[in-house]
């Protein structure tokens, strides 16, 4: 199944993007939405036909893969937000 191949490989190089620290917000908002486009794309193709159990598996794969990366997001996002909120209260205080 080359579309998972290339979800798969996609989530590969968009995770590296993120833990580099160089998304910018509006970046990772584009992330997060090319996230969801795939896990939708990828449910409607699983299940409109009928898959034998090794394309099942790397259906299944696919969908773990796409929830690591966003997963990725949302704790680098959360991290992002949490040393802002350090920087603003240490520069309050300061």
């Amino acid at each position: 199944m080359h579309l998972t191949f290339n979800m798969e490989q996609a989530c590969a190089r968009l995770r590296n993007e993120i833990n580099q620290g160089t998304a910018s917000p509006e970046r990772r908002a584009e992330i997060g939405g090319y996230v969801v486009g795939l896990s939708v794309m990828l449910a409607r193709v699983a299940s409109s036909i009928s898959l034998p159990d090794d394309k099942k598996k790397r259906v299944l794969n696919t969908f773990l893969t796409l929830m690591i990366l966003r997963e990725t997001l949302d704790r680098t996002t959360l991290a992002r937000v949490a040393r802002a909120r350090e920087t603003s209260t240490q520069a309050v205080l300061g």
